[in-house]
């Protein structure tokens, strides 16, 4: 296991590229930042010449811009966890950053207790998932910590491969076990929960973006347009177009 997440920060704004290596103590919390770059081609070239775990940047960048350079980066590397800080709340920018995986999404000012809490989730993550590498599910980790795990996907829309087999292939425990155990815990059924997180968000695409609804279902991970909307329809009372216009 590395003992330190190996990180790149990428801004045009050298003086902001320089307070961020030193308002925050990073090897404190894990980290070491191996490159900074000033432009989105830089940053690409330096995360296909180093071994990057996270990647800090702005959206607005010149010769290549952070959503153009993010698109390249999970081309080539899909497991960089992205934290974007950009002057821009507009949503627009927001939803292209989740298209491409985005983590988090920070607003300029910094805020260091916001982003030291971003760092310490983020070490957390990879604590575990290096464990779980490692040395195996089963044997390290209880039923609460592999309920856990499996909610933070869900809620994080990284669930498109958790299905019975999965479950039983990385956890080695019996489905029918985990969903009494997830049940228990989180307080609903694991099926009624991750269809309930993915009829949230498919509501939340609906109001909030122009996606067409076999985009949205294929997102949703839904291989039918029809089949979703007569799930959202059973969830909801109305249809996706009805519900998209009755919130116009």
């Amino acid at each position: 296991m590395r003992n330190k997440i190996r990180t790149l920060i990428a801004d045009d704004d050298a003086i902001i590229l320089q307070g961020m290596k030193k308002f925050i103590d990073w090897e404190q919390y894990g980290f070491e930042i191996v490159a900074t770059a000033a432009d989105g081609k830089a940053l690409l070239q330096l995360s296909r010449e180093k071994e990057i775990d996270v990647v800090i940047t702005d959206i607005e960048m010149p010769k290549m811009n952070g959503l153009e350079m993010m698109k390249a980066l999970r081309e080539t590397n899909k497991e960089v966890k992205i934290i974007v800080i950009s002057g821009f709340d507009k949503f627009e920018y927001a939803k292209q950053a989740i298209q491409y995986g985005v983590s988090y999404y920070l607003l300029k000012p910094i805020n260091p207790v916001e982003l030291v809490g971003v760092l310490n989730q983020l070490r957390k993550d990879f604590s575990e998932r290096q464990t779980f590498a490692e040395e195996g599910p089963s044997e390290q980790m209880d039923i609460e910590q592999i309920v856990r795990l499996v909610k933070e996907k869900i809620d994080a829309n990284e669930d498109r491969d958790i299905n019975l087999e999965y479950i039983q292939e990385h956890y080695y425990i019996n489905f029918a076990y985990f969903s009494r155990a997830f049940k228990d815990i989180v307080g609903i059924p694991f099926t009624r929960y991750r269809q309930n997180h993915k009829m949230r968000y498919a509501s939340f695409l609906l109001e909030n973006t122009s996606y067409k609804l076999y985009e949205i279902a294929e997102k949703l991970d839904y291989d039918d347009e029809r089949y979703f909307s007569r799930v959202f329809k059973k969830h909801y009372g109305m249809t996706p177009r009805e519900w998209r216009e009755q919130k116009k």
